[in-house]
């Protein structure tokens, strides 16, 4: 009988000790929040924008604060950020007995669209995210699509996987993209150059183009247009029509 009053009061001890004592000290002061931290990034791992979403920050600050660190609805908090447009992904988490880290990742321009005659931010998913002014302003294409256009969100689709396919030199020379057809894509240059292509000039042959549009520059002829849709380069310089096979192209690959 003392043997299983003993057990009974070992047992008794031990429920004490596992339940008891952590839920209370689980709940004491030292686990209140009081230092919100706020880390911003963007797509590549880079610092971010601290501007973005600051209501919708504090807010989450307000409800967190004093708030115990075990007590928390995480997931719901980060549903709540992943709701700003500008946010592509966040993650909430106690990062000290007292602190909880809000780690932002943006949304980052991959190129501008003018909308309702303004120009807005576009990432390389095709969603539209912010104003022209909420980040620094980058040598990026602007897409020319008409507000009304039925097939907008398919030309977005294939204006960015052109895009993708560029060399980054001849990128930074895009200035506009538009389209004439479904089967011509029209890149004008800073310089007003004329490229047409589509979505099936792959990645070597912009390669090439950007290679030869620097040396004729280099050379200072002026090209009116060149043709990247077919099998050869062609090119069209002080109105004369040259064309240029691309296994004969004089460049640099």
């Amino acid at each position: 009988m003392l043997r299983i009053f003993f057990r009974i009061s070992l047992l008794l001890a031990l429920s004490y000790l596992f339940y008891y004592i952590p839920g209370r000290f689980f709940k004491l002061p030292l686990f209140q929040v009081k230092t919100p931290k706020i880390e911003y990034t963007n797509e590549k791992g880079a610092e971010g924008n601290r501007k973005i979403s600051q209501n919708e920050l504090t807010e989450m600050g307000e409800i967190t604060y004093n708030s115990n660190i075990w007590e928390i609805d995480y997931p719901s908090i980060e549903k709540l950020l992943r709701g700003d447009i500008r946010i592509k992904d966040a993650k909430v988490y106690p990062s000290a007995p007292d602190e909880v880290t809000f780690l932002i990742t943006e949304r980052e321009p991959f190129s501008y669209i003018r909308q309702d005659n303004r120009i807005f931010l576009l990432d390389e998913e095709g969603i539209l995210f912010g104003f022209l002014d909420e980040k620094e302003k980058k040598d990026l294409p602007l897409f020319v699509i008409g507000d009304e256009d039925p097939e907008k969100d398919d030309k977005i689709k294939r204006f960015i996987e052109i895009i993708k396919n560029m060399d980054e030199n001849l990128l930074k020379e895009i200035s506009q993209v538009y389209e004439t057809d479904k089967h011509c894509v029209n890149l004008i240059l800073v310089d007003g150059t004329l490229i047409r292509t589509d979505k099936d000039v792959g990645k070597s042959k912009y390669r090439i183009a950007g290679n030869l549009y620097y040396n004729l520059k280099k050379e200072r002829k002026r090209i009116e247009y060149m043709d990247l849709r077919f099998d050869h380069f062609i090119v069209k310089e002080n109105e004369k029509d040259i064309v240029k096979e691309e296994e004969k192209a004089t460049v640099e690959q």
